[in-house]
């Protein structure tokens, strides 16, 4: 039997075919592009035209000499590139050996275990990243972490829930000194962490690198992606040195949500059941040897001041609230009373430092910024001004031009405070929010410590609160 031997052509298509590859009972391969707009020819026509070049005249070459299998490609409804043949029995028997096995989207159900064991040269990790960046790597110049001097190419894997997969290839771009920007996970605890009632909160993966660390480290083998990624280089004002994930920590920090679907058994049973506080967690209890572990421990031992059993906030019709309401004993056997408030001091407290109020000690209460951004929600979407949960614009610019003007949106909105630390309410006759209290003292005994990393969160009781 001829042993399989990776090249550095194999390890570019296999790449491209992890990223966007769908097989079917053997005898078609598609690969999907995901290129939407970027690629449109109504709209860019030139970059369409390079796109199907870079198919032709690149792409194609590479399966007819290493897979004996011609290729061609569709532009509508979406870019694809698509065997004109049966699947050969070179690329059959490679890619079996490779241990992804060639049925169904692979992005989904692809384990890149076995591959990983062959791509033990940097050319061909490399290589294989490079296929990956070409089929599902964005360069969308959008995608910016705060503004366009800092430009991303954003790996957008829609792996449902094949965490393992985006893992490998997180992995593989550490190798070579492709370091991560953010990686944001297929979880609730990121996708929905203030509202633990959202149900679509399965949006898929990004990785996230920035656009210097990629070009120096990292390939194209498609001219037009290539070009778009020094165009979005060309907008910097400055090169920037990514740092590797445990030599970055933790760079920001927000209070969570427990969510239900925290226990869905659509969640790999790994990490099924328990809560994440940030994306490197997630990263630390999957075994990623870059996660910042020690401070990952020590955000961990300290998990009671950063989640809530409650919603963060829920912003929505008033019927649809009260029916959260009604829906938790805790909250519904509640007695609501008015609680009279001026914004001109809850701004002020805020200004001051303020981070809480209506608590029962310095560490509890309602975090101030949501009672403002809630107010300014309300008049916003009873105005007709929004119709999304977030606001428009500067709350606290819009606050003062309500001050100036006398207030005359507030005049129906009324906040109730329940006569225990559980969420308040703020409404008018159509719509309203409910702001769940920070109060750790009470849900560190909600706590469950499986080890210096994983923790699990259980639902809050009436008992809880006395």
């Amino acid at each position: 039997m001829t042993r399989v031997r990776i090249t550095s052509e194999k390890a570019y298509l296999m790449g491209l075919i992890v990223g966007g590859g769908v097989f079917r009972n053997n005898n078609q391969m598609v690969i999907n592009l995901p290129y939407r707009l970027w690629g449109r020819a109504k709209i860019n026509p030139a970059r369409a035209g390079q796109l199907a070049s870079d198919i032709l005249n690149r792409v194609r070459p590479l399966f007819e000499r290493t897979y004996n299998m011609p290729v061609t490609f569709l532009l509508e409804p979406e870019w694809q590139i698509r065997s004109t043949t049966p699947l050969s029995n070179e690329l059959i028997t490679d890619m079996n050996a490779f241990g992804i096995i060639p049925n169904g989207k692979i992005i989904e159900t692809g384990d890149l275990t076995t591959l990983r064991t062959f791509l033990n040269a940097e050319l061909f990790k490399r290589n294989f990243i490079a296929g990956i960046a070409d089929s599902i790597g964005s360069l969308n110049p959008n995608h910016r972490r705060f503004d366009s001097n800092f430009q991303i190419i954003s790996f957008e894997f829609a792996a449902k829930n094949n965490y393992r997969l985006v893992f490998d290839v997180c992995q593989v771009l550490q190798e070579v000194n492709c370091y991560t920007d953010q990686l944001l996970w297929n979880h609730p605890n990121l996708h929905s962490s203030s509202n633990p009632y959202y149900k679509p909160w399965k949006k898929g993966y990004k990785v996230r690198v920035l656009i210097d660390s990629y070009v120096a480290a990292g390939s194209f083998l498609f001219q037009a992606k290539a070009e778009a990624a020094n165009e979005n280089l060309a907008t910097q004002n400055t090169n920037h040195n990514a740092l590797r994930c445990d030599e970055k920590g933790i760079d920001e920090h927000s209070i969570k949500t427990i969510h239900e679907g925290e226990s869905s058994m659509w969640i790999p049973e790994e990490i099924r059941g328990l809560h994440f506080l940030h994306n490197k967690h997630i990263c630390a209890v999957l075994g990623c040897q870059y996660a910042p572990i020690r401070e990952l421990e020590q955000f961990v031992r300290r998990a009671e001041y950063w989640i809530n059993p409650f919603p963060i906030y829920v912003r929505d019709t008033l019927q649809y609230v009260q029916e959260k309401i009604n829906g938790s004993d805790v909250m519904r056997n509640r007695t609501y009373s008015s609680q009279p408030f001026s914004v001109r001091q809850l701004i002020q407290c805020s200004e001051e430092g303020q981070k809480l109020i209506w608590g029962n000690c310095e560490e509890s209460g309602y975090p101030i910024t949501q009672i403002l951004q809630g107010l300014v929600w309300l008049i916003q979407r009873t105005n007709g001004d929004t119709n999304k949960t977030r606001i428009t614009g500067n709350y606290l610019d819009y606050l003062h031009q309500e001050l100036d003007a006398g207030l005359p949106n507030l005049v129906n909105i009324l906040i109730e405070r329940p006569d225990k630390l559980t969420p308040i309410l703020i409404r008018n006759g159509s719509f309203a929010v409910i702001i769940g209290p920070n109060n750790p003292r009470v849900y560190r005994n909600l706590i469950t410590r499986h080890d210096n990393l994983r923790i699990s969160v259980r639902e809050i009781q009436e008992g809880d609160l006395d």
